[in-house]
């Protein structure tokens, strides 16, 4: 059977771009899947942990007092930890699910959806759902039900109930939490400055002021080569002459005689 050319061109064409038009359709679901769960970040803000134990007891357990809820607090996450100890009879489907709060601890709200994450409950075993903390105020709930886009109070929309309900009147015993990170924690560190280095200082040289030293006098001799300070009497005297002649006499009795 012969086959026509154009009308392959054509079928080829057309199945690259029925191609392009799915990829399309795709990324477009994936984009608004993200924006819808508030996934616009790398780092999930939510993560669940699931850890199989084995159930206790024959048979399956069913009401409230089938699980156990317990919270753990750290330094950069908040946690949920349910605990089935025996396997349920009817699965339980529950969300985790993160509002962003206004920062008014008077008035938090209205509140707007950041991220969800599905939550099964079926299974004997320990389920942790862990929230990150950052530096915006934010709300962890753990719930069943829908989780809107935007919660207000007291008109609404609500979420759905939570799946531990509070039993205090202060509305810390159930499933949701209300973190408000500290500024101590998320104030950026003021840079220390860096020190100028003091330049040493380069010592000036002290001139060299020139001395004159006068040569040493040297006590002029007579022709004969005698020593004059020779005949120096013992208390500094100088022998008087009488016409170039040395006296014998001190020279005040010379000036009597004469």
């Amino acid at each position: 059977m012969r086959l026509n050319k154009s009308a392959t061109r054509s079928r080829r064409r057309t199945g690259v771009v029925t191609t392009a038009a799915v990829a399309a359709i795709a990324m477009a679901s994936l984009a608004i899947s993200g924006v819808a769960s508030g996934a616009d970040d790398e780092t999930p803000l939510i993560s669940v942990l699931f850890e199989a134990k084995q159930s206790q007891g024959d048979g399956c357990a069913t009401g409230a007092g089938a699980m156990s809820l317990t919270k753990v607090t750290k330094p950069e996450s908040y946690s949920f930890v349910i605990t089935v100890p025996t396997d349920l009879c009817t699965p339980i489907e529950a969300k985790a699910a993160a509002y962003a709060m206004p920062d008014n601890r008077l008035w938090p709200w209205p509140q707007t959806l950041v991220e969800t994450k599905p939550v099964t409950l079926g299974p004997a075993g320990v389920t942790t759902v862990t929230f990150a903390k950052g530096c915006d105020p934010i709300q962890f709930d753990l719930v069943t039900g829908a989780t809107p886009d935007k919660i207000d109070f007291p008109l609404g929309p609500y979420h759905g109930p939570l799946l531990f309900p509070h039993k205090d009147k202060y509305n810390t015993s159930g499933s949701a939490y209300q973190y408000w990170p500290s500024m101590a924690d998320c104030e950026e560190p003021t840079p220390t400055p860096t020190p100028t280095p003091t330049p040493t200082p380069t010592p000036t040289p002290t001139p060299e002021v020139p001395v004159d030293v006068e040569p040493k006098s040297e006590v002029p001799t007579d022709d004969s080569g005698t020593d004059p300070t020779s005949d120096v009497g013992p208390n500094g005297e100088v022998p008087a002459t009488v016409g170039g002649t040395q006296a014998t006499q001190t020279p005040a009795v010379l000036a009597v005689a004469g």
